[in-house]
């Protein structure tokens, strides 16, 4: 996560809309000014939605492992 003006957004994110624009400023440079207001602003939702996603992965990654432990103990 990088901090940009006091806000976490995933590099990934910001990546991919970076290239986004620039494949629109290429592709068709007068709707490079319409698209840009909409790609900023798809930043924040696509930041959260990565972000649960890899929260989530996270607690599974646990949950196995915690499960792995406790076949592990029974065994013993």
């Amino acid at each position: 996560m990088n901090k940009i003006l006091g806000m976490c957004f995933n590099w990934k994110v910001v990546t991919g809309l970076a290239i986004m624009a620039l494949a629109v400023g290429i592709a068709a440079p007068k709707l490079l000014l319409v698209a840009l207001p909409l790609l900023l602003v798809a930043v924040c939702p696509l930041s959260m939605l990565f972000m649960m996603r890899s929260m989530n992965q996270n607690q599974n990654t646990q949950r196995d492992q915690q499960a792995v432990r406790e076949t592990e103990e029974t065994r013993f």
